[in-house]
């Protein structure tokens, strides 16, 4: 198995999941984009920034969950 896996989902109903498994354990991560009218670019650049910030801030030992401006956190799991 791996150490560690970082995992977008796809987008449904402008939300968006992500997952992180990590040794100590795996962090479920959805968000929703509270305005829907930027470019689909705009759109990919800010998942992948939100996947490697969840990826950064568990390394840094912070709460793997942040909000981003235009896109809140509607749910956290962790296993």
């Amino acid at each position: 198995g791996s150490a560690l896996a970082l995992v977008v989902g796809e987008l449904e109903d402008d939300r968006l999941n992500f997952a992180l498994h990590t040794p100590q354990g795996s962090y479920g991560l959805q968000v929703k984009f509270s305005v829907t009218s930027h470019a689909l670019r705009t759109r990919q650049e800010v998942c992948a920034m939100m996947a490697l910030n969840m990826l950064r801030r568990w390394l840094n030992g912070w709460d793997v969950a942040a909000e981003h401006g235009w896109v809140n956190v509607v749910e956290v799991i962790r296993a």
